[in-house]
């Protein structure tokens, strides 16, 4: 599952990079019809907050991004059992993350 999830990386970077998103967004801008939203209401504030962009926001969102998950908990928490020597520790948790 990682590898196919890296596997996607490169490609999105290459359409972002493309400008092919644009053109796949203005396709359903076209066949989507505006929707109107019920007696003026605005959205909940939880919708609002990313598109407001502010430094705070980008710091919370990268950190809760980058927190490691449970693969990666459960690899470290294998090479501590295996109490390698401080350098052999070192580059098998470099090499694990370059896995991972």
């Amino acid at each position: 599952m990682n590898l196919a999830l890296g596997a996607i990386r490169p490609v999105a970077a290459i359409v972002l990079g493309t400008g092919r998103d644009e053109r796949i967004a203005e396709r359903r801008q076209t066949h989507k019809a505006p929707q109107q939203v019920p007696g003026g209401e605005r959205p909940p504030r939880w919708q609002q907050a990313p598109s407001q962009g502010t430094a705070r926001l980008t710091f919370v969102a990268g950190a809760m991004l980058t927190l490691p998950g449970d693969p990666d908990l459960a690899g470290l928490n294998e090479i501590g059992k295996q109490e390698p020597s401080p350098t052999a520790t070192v580059l098998t948790v470099i090499a694990f993350n370059l896995i991972i």
